[in-house]
């Protein structure tokens, strides 16, 4: 019954805002400033339907994933060997200061002239992922309980199990957060370098195109697809280390019953 109740009170706040999204478009009068709910699901519909549809959605996923994906792989492994390295925490400080405090826009610049807009969501996702996961990491490393870290040097545990089960477990909880966060990032900075470079056959050239040819209803349907993709991936990520988390779990529960 509780769940009944929170999904109905989600329901209405949903309706409450469509309501109001509606009443402003009426009172602007204008589509081409902003387009109404009917109008942009229309849109949506039409875009939908279209038979480059797909190609676009898996264009701009490919690109901004690889990014994503590369990140996490380079800030883990970076984080790991930094929590081991005074040193090389330090060198890697002042890249990872500039990393947060660069608008994007300067990046997306520099790559565009450096390569054209051919991989810059790829690119553009990776730098935008690599300090928020890192960062994360770096502290959850750091946050590791001691005391393991000493017994599995006394019982001298192999490298693979002390990192598995000492050192990924401790992170988990930050990492997994870390993570959907840098990957919504991704999204928004990887469309944002699509639109900047007009990467052809992408989600950013869309919008793009949207504004050049004042479609305000098909610019709200794209960025309802981008919002939609963004919470997937999220949620996907996630799910895995949700799936990760309950087999390490049932593996104890096995282990204790023996």
């Amino acid at each position: 019954m509780k769940n009944f109740i929170t999904v109905i009170k989600r329901i209405s706040i949903g309706l409450i805002y469509i309501l109001g999204w509606q009443m402003l478009s009426m009172w602007v009068g204008n589509k081409i400033l902003i387009a109404g709910p009917y109008e942009v699901f229309e849109a949506l519909v039409r875009i939908v339907n279209a038979e480059e549809f797909w190609g676009i959605i898996k264009n701009s996923l490919i690109n901004i994933m690889t990014g994503f994906t590369l990140a996490l792989l380079f800030s883990t492994v970076m984080a790991f060997a930094a929590f081991h390295a005074e040193y090389l925490r330090m060198l890697l400080s002042p890249a990872i200061h500039i990393c947060k405090s660069v608008p994007v826009a300067s990046f997306i610049i520099l790559i565009l002239i450096w390569t054209g807009s051919e991989g810059i969501a790829s690119v553009i996702s990776f730098i935008i992922a690599v300090p928020v996961i890192y960062s994360g990491t770096l502290r959850g490393f750091m946050d590791t309980d001691k005391k393991l870290i000493d017994m599995a040097r006394i019982f001298r545990m192999k490298s693979y199990y002390k990192i598995y089960y000492i050192y990924f477990w401790q992170i988990r909880k930050r990492f997994g957060s870390d993570a959907a966060l840098a990957l919504g990032m991704c999204f928004k900075a990887g469309v944002a370098a699509e639109v900047i470079g007009v990467a052809k056959n992408t989600l950013g050239e869309q919008i793009y195109l949207s504004k050049i040819y004042l479609n305000t209803d098909e610019l709200f349907a794209w960025t309802i697809v981008i919002m939609v993709l963004a919470f997937a991936m999220e949620k996907a990520v996630k799910l895995v280390l949700g799936g990760m988390e309950i087999i390490h779990e049932r593996k104890k529960s096995c282990n204790k019953s023996q």
